[in-house]
C-alpha cells in the first residue's frame, strides 16, 4: 500500500466542512486552487519555492525522486474534492482533499499561513472516516508538530500553553531551545500510544526522529487546542 508522506506530520484531522476563510487563513476555495497547481507542479517535477515555509521546501525536494514518479504514474488529475477541514489552533485551518486521478486516488492534507506560503503538506492513500479517538491523536501530531518548530526557532506563542506549563517552558527554554537546534530538521514524528489522565484527557506520546537524534514527546492539548503537558525525553 503506497503510504507517503511530503512532510513529518503523520496524521490527518477530520472535522466539519468549513468553506470560509479564517482569521485571514485562506479560504477552501484559494487552497484548493492552490493544491491544484500544486499537483500539476509536481507531476512535472517543478518546486516553486516560494509557496512553501523553508522546511516544507527542502522536506518536498528530499523526496521529490519519489513524489514526481508516483504522481506521474496515476495519470492527469480528474477532480480535486474538499473532504473537511479541522482548526489545529484558532489561527491555523487544516485542510483536506480528496484528488482523484485517472488511474489511483490520493488524498492530501494542505495548511496555509494568513499570506497563502503552504507550512503543511501530506500526501496519502485514501483512508475510512477517522474515530473520535484519531482525531485527537491527530489534532495532538499536528500541533507537536508545529511547537517542535517554533521551539527550534526559539520561539514560544504563550497562546499556546496554559499559564503553569508556560512557566515551565519559559524556566526550561535554555536548555530545549538549544537542543532541539542541535539534533536537526525534524524527520519523521511517530505515534507511539495514548492514555488518558485522571481527569480523563488524552495524552499522547510520540516519537520525534531529528537528523542527529531522537526525542520522545508526550502531550496533552485539551478542547480549546491549548496544551497542557509536554515533556521531552531522549528518544531509545
Amino acid at each position: 500500500m503506497l503510504k507517503f508522506v511530503l512532510t513529518v506530520l503523520l496524521f490527518m484531522a477530520i472535522l466539519q466542512p468549513a468553506l470560509g476563510a479564517t482569521d485571514g487563513q485562506p479560504g477552501a476555495e484559494a487552497v484548493q486552487a492552490a493544491l491544484k497547481e500544486i499537483i500539476a507542479e509536481l507531476a512535472e517535477n517543478q518546486i516553486t519555492d516560494a509557496r512553501y515555509s523553508e522546511e516544507l521546501r527542502a522536506e518536498i525536494k528530499r523526496q521529490r525522486d519519489f513524489i514526481v514518479p508516483t504522481l506521474i504514474a496515476a495519470g492527469p488529475l480528474k477532480a480535486l474534492k474538499l473532504l473537511d477541514s479541522a482548526e489545529p489552533t484558532p489561527d491555523r485551518r487544516v485542510d483536506r482533499f480528496l484528488a482523484e486521478h485517472e488511474k489511483t486516488s490520493f488524498e492530501w492534507t494542505i495548511s496555509q499561513d494568513e499570506e497563502g506560503v503552504v507550512r503543511l503538506l501530506v500526501l496519502a492513500p485514501p483512508r475510512v472516516p477517522a474515530t473520535k479517538d484519531e482525531k485527537q491523536t491527530a489534532l495532538a501530531g499536528a500541533t507537536l508538530t508545529e511547537l517542535i518548530g517554533e521551539l527550534r526557532d526559539g520561539t514560544i506563542s504563550e497562546a499556546r500553553y496554559s499559564k503553569s506549563l508556560m512557566k515551565e517552558v519559559r524556566e526550561q527554554r535554555d536548555f530545549i531551545i538549544p537542543t532541539l537546534a542541535a539534533a536537526g530538521p525534524l524527520k519523521t514524528l511517530k505515534f507511539l500510544n495514548s492514555t488518558q489522565s485522571e481527569a480523563e484527557q488524552p495524552i499522547h506520546q510520540f516519537l520525534a526522529e531529528h537528523e542527529t537524534t531522537k526525542f520522545m514527546w508526550t502531550i496533552s492539548v485539551n478542547a480549546k487546542g491549548v496544551v497542557t503537558l509536554l515533556i521531552l525525553q531522549p528518544g531509545n
